[in-house]
This record gives C-alpha cells, sequence and structure tokens, in this order.
C-alpha cells in the first residue's frame, strides 16, 4: 500500500511540476520583440500588420455571411484573430493566447448558430482567415522563443483543437482540425529550424570576432616581443661596450703614468 502511494505521489510531483514548467513557459507577457532584417529592416513587420488586416477583413465576413454570427460578437473575434498577429511581433506568447482566445470564442459562437439554423456546413472549429492567422502566430512564437516553448504551444493548440472537434463537436461543419495541426507542426518546424540557423549564424559571427580579437591581441603581443628582444639587445650590446672600456680603462691609466 505504501509503495503504491509513493508511486502516486511521485505521479503527482511530475504533474505539479510539468505544470509549473508549462506556467512559467507560456504564461508570461515578457517582451521579445522580433529584430529588423539585416537587408530588408522592417519589411517583415510591414508584411505581417498588413496580412493582420487581410485576416480581419476575411474572418469578419467569413464569421457574419457564413457562420451567422452576430456583428456584436464577429467583430472582436475577427480584431483579435488580427491583432493577435501584431501582437506576436513584440509580445509572441500574449499573440499565441490572443489566437487561441478568438478561436474558442469563434468556435462556440458558430456552434451556437449551427444548433439553431438550417444553413449550409461552415469551415469550423477552425475558420480559414483564423486558421491563416494562427499560422503567423506560430511562426513568429517558435521564431523567438526556447523549442521547448514552440512544442508547449503546439500541443496546446492540437489539445484544443481536439476538445473542440473531438468532445464538443457541432452540427453540419467541415472538418478544419486536422489540417489546422499538422499546418502548426509545419509551421513550428519551419520556425525552430529558421531560429537554429539565425543563431548558428549569430554564434559563427561572434567566433569570428573573438578570433579576430585573438589575432589582434597576438600580434601586439609579438610585436612587443619583438621590441622588448631588440631593447634587450641594444642594452646588451651597450652593456658590452661599457664592460670592455672598463677593462681597458686601468691599462690606459697605467700607460700615462709610465710615459
Amino acid at each position: 500500500m505504501s509503495r503504491l502511494n509513493g508511486v502516486a505521489d511521485t505521479g503527482v510531483e511530475r504533474v505539479r511540476r510539468w505544470l509549473g514548467v508549462l506556467r512559467e513557459d507560456l504564461g508570461t507577457a515578457r517582451v521579445d520583440p522580433l529584430p529588423p532584417s539585416t537587408w530588408l529592416r522592417w519589411l517583415p513587420h510591414g508584411v505581417v500588420c498588413l496580412s493582420a488586416f487581410g485576416v480581419f477583413v476575411g474572418d469578419l465576413p467569413q464569421l457574419q455571411d457564413h457562420g451567422l454570427v452576430p456583428f456584436g460578437i464577429a467583430f472582436p473575434v475577427a480584431l483579435a484573430h488580427g491583432g493577435a498577429m501584431v501582437l506576436a511581433l513584440w509580445r509572441p506568447v500574449p499573440g499565441w493566447w490572443t489566437s487561441m482566445a478568438a478561436t474558442v470564442a469563434g468556435a462556440f459562437a458558430v456552434r451556437a448558430e449551427m444548433a439553431v439554423g438550417d444553413g449550409e456546413s461552415f469551415t469550423w472549429p477552425w475558420t480559414s482567415a483564423g486558421l491563416i492567422g494562427h499560422m503567423f502566430v506560430m511562426l513568429l512564437l517558435a521564431l523567438r522563443v526556447r523549442t521547448r516553448v514552440s512544442v508547449e504551444a503546439l500541443a496546446l493548440t492540437a489539445l484544443v483543437t481536439w476538445v473542440l472537434q473531438g468532445w464538443i463537436g457541432a452540427q453540419r461543419y467541415q472538418a478544419t482540425g486536422l489540417l489546422a495541426v499538422i499546418l502548426s507542426a509545419v509551421v513550428v518546424v519551419l520556425g525552430i529550424a529558421l531560429r537554429g540557423r539565425r543563431e548558428a549564424r549569430a554564434e559563427l559571427e561572434q567566433q569570428t570576432t573573438l578570433t579576430a580579437e585573438e589575432r589582434a591581441r597576438r600580434t601586439l603581443l609579438e610585436e612587443r616581443g619583438r621590441i622588448a628582444r631588440e631593447l634587450h639587445d641594444v642594452v646588451a650590446h651597450h652593456m658590452s661596450v661599457i664592460s670592455i672600456q672598463a677593462q681597458v680603462a686601468p691599462h690606459l691609466v697605467r700607460d700615462r703614468r709610465t710615459s
């Protein structure tokens, strides 16, 4: 019995530890801005902002016209989908939470209309525009945070998608859950690869800088050594001359006295 209690306690401790790590990774609002590109400067930021506006403009009529969601709900959901992309440029983790919250809110709003309406089937639980926006958010997240955080965000995205589509469910819809999870995984892998490439390049540049500094330091030490050797030779030469003169001086004085 005590052994079973020990195993249970160990399992609980592992769960608590995992939840603590998850809270530490995804429970932060730390600012982590996307740096400007070396050659394109702020063009990536402009592309993301323009795409965010396109997601908002595309998501709003999808929710209203096809999902039959009232404007009072469709507008903030579409605004959150687009705003999450802009937010992820500076705060990737809060941007991801905003995108997930907008997806859940939009899914429940569309589901409520599906239950009472007789309209045509609708893409659910992810709208096409919302899915595009979330891909941008996941890419920006994977580019800025550690690999573990990206994997945790991907796992929670898949979990929320499964809960909505597989557990809660809806009526007359075209399932987008599997597509959303696959695309999220592809984007996360791409972001991790680009982040690793950028870090490797930065490390290489740092090593190159250190090598150049070490080369300059070595050249300086060699120059100092050369100057020290030359000074040593000059001083040794003068000391030799002084020693010879000191040895010859008594003989010169004796010769002068005898003469």
